[in-house]
């Protein structure tokens, strides 16, 4: 709008404007390849399409008109649905010279329609990439047929190179490179053929020559035999003579202990007996000078059992309940277990059939035994000892165990406890004969002692002693030095005229013999 002036003064406006009509739509249609509709306020103003399109322009229109604002949803192209078709939507305000928005420039690009020539053109595209498929693989084939068939001959040839046919050769023809690699492995397969005939020569020789040398080493494996076989034998004849020399060196040190306490021994149970005599019967002191004189006679009986173990004196038979040989034992060590606070628990069966031997004897094996748990438990707060009994393999043996919640016994140490003067405490506590004299009196009573480690910690003591008068034999899991072994066990127990069944040891294998 151009104000016109005269002389000075303003006599009106010139307004330049342009109709908005059917036919600015339809150049405007032309310019942007769209569907255009000019509309105002209330009605429409100008529209570029066909009396078809009439009713989706009409429900354009209608939305137009329910708008509350014309600009609200100018600036961005809206996904409109029309008469069942969609659209792409633009609107674009029209403003007067007050800039008062009074209609709108509708561009409308159909959605469907564009989306159909997408998917002829992807349909086109796939025929096409289909077809330079069909034509690669077309040309492929002849070329992998032409490189293949040379290729599977030399396969075919080398296969049979490799079963040992080195005749095997390839035809020389075909392009350069395949003509190269045949020449090559005809070469390769003469001179493979050529080798294995030389090597064949090379291991007739060599089967000749090992068999002089298989001779030679048989010769030497029967001289080295011999020889660790009599190595062998002069060890165990070595050992066996340091071990007599032992047992003569305590045989003479227990005769000297036996006459040096022989004496003080009978003069302290003398004076006890003389004290009982001129005691009152009421006495508070009888119990303990009784005490002293049974004491005195246990200890004479330790010192017979060292001369015993020296000259291998024969001991006293009785029947003994093993149970009450253990409960004496725990009643004399009463003390000492109180003392280092340590708890005994008996797991005891009270339908224990006897067994022939030394009471006094057994009795210093379970004193050693419990002596020893004792020693191996000094210094826990929970140290306890466990002592059951029970009747295993069918009745013939009686079953004795100490066991105690200490350090346990190591795997290496466990075929060596058992050996005289093996010890392994510290200097001056212990001389390493207790397992040794303990063993060797329950062998006399044709038993076994052994030992084992459960997983849960502690040593196990294992006492098994036969109980007289079964009449069978066969193999049975003694617990040795080093675990569990099966042997044979003896079966048929007879103590008339002082016949024993004694377990001997042979090797790392125990094995049963009577000797009377």
């Amino acid at each position: 709008m151009i104000p016109v002036v005269a002389g000075g003064v303003e006599f009106g406006r010139l307004t330049i404007g342009r109709r908005l009509d059917d036919d600015l739509a339809a150049r405007i249609r032309r310019m942007t390849h769209t569907e255009v509709a000019i509309v105002g306020r209330s009605r429409p103003l100008a529209r570029c399409c066909g009396t078809a399109d009439r009713p989706r322009e009409d429900e354009l229109f209608e939305r137009v008109r329910r708008s509350p604002r014309l600009e609200a949803t100018s600036g961005s192209p809206v996904e409109l649905k029309l008469a069942g078709e969609r659209f792409l939507t633009l609107w674009t305000p029209i403003e007067d010279p007050s800039h008062r928005t009074i209609g709108a420039y509708i561009l409308q690009a159909s959605l469907d329609d564009a989306l159909g020539i997408v998917a002829s053109v992807r349909q086109s595209l796939l025929v096409l990439w289909l077809v330079a498929l069909l034509a690669a693989i077309i040309v492929s084939f002849r070329a992998s047929r032409q490189l293949t068939t040379p290729i599977d001959r030399l396969s075919q040839a080398a296969r049979r190179v490799a079963t040992g046919d080195y005749t095997a050769r390839v035809e020389e023809d075909g392009a350069e490179e395949l003509l190269n690699l045949a020449r090559g492995f005809n070469q390769m397969s003469a001179g493979l053929e050529a080798s294995h005939r030389q090597l064949g020569e090379y291991n007739q020789r060599l089967m000749e020559r090992t068999h002089e040398l298989e001779e030679s080493h048989r010769h030497l494996v029967r001289s080295t035999e011999m020889l660790e076989q009599t190595n062998r034998d002069l060890r165990d004849t070595h050992a066996q003579l340091i071990q007599a020399g032992k047992m003569v060196a305590f045989g003479e040190l227990g005769a000297g202990v036996a006459h040096e306490l022989a004496q003080p021994l009978t003069s302290l149970k003398g004076f006890a007996q003389l004290a009982l005599v001129r005691m009152t019967a009421d006495d508070p002191n009888r119990a303990h000078l009784a005490r002293i004189v049974q004491s005195c006679d246990h200890m004479t009986r330790i010192v017979s059992s060292l001369k015993n173990f020296a000259r291998m004196s024969q001991f006293d038979q009785a029947p003994i309940n093993v149970n009450a040989v253990i409960e004496e034992t725990t009643v004399f060590l009463a003390a000492q277990f109180r003392k280092h606070h340590v708890r005994v628990e008996s797991e005891l069966d009270p339908n224990l059939p006897m067994v022939v031997g030394d009471a006094n004897q057994l009795q210093q094996v379970f004193t050693n035994l419990m002596s020893n748990a004792r020693d191996a438990m000094d210094g826990r707060e929970d140290a306890a000892i466990t002592l059951s009994t029970l009747i295993r393999f069918g009745g013939r043996y009686v079953v004795a165990r100490v066991r105690d919640n200490g350090p346990g016994v190591p795997i290496e140490l466990r075929s060596k406890i058992f050996r005289s003067f093996f010890t392994t405490k510290d200097a001056g506590k212990g001389t390493g004969l207790g397992l040794s004299i303990s063993r060797g009196i329950v062998q006399d009573h044709g038993g076994r002692l052994g030992v084992s480690s459960p997983h849960r910690g502690g040593a196990v003591f294992h006492i098994i002693l036969p109980v007289p008068g079964v009449t069978a034999e066969r193999k049975t899991r003694f617990p040795g030095p080093g675990g569990l072994r099966s042997v044979p066990t003896p079966m048929a127990t007879s103590y008339g005229n002082r016949f024993l069944i004694r377990l001997q040891e042979t090797g790392s294998v125990a094995t049963c013999s009577s000797s009377n």
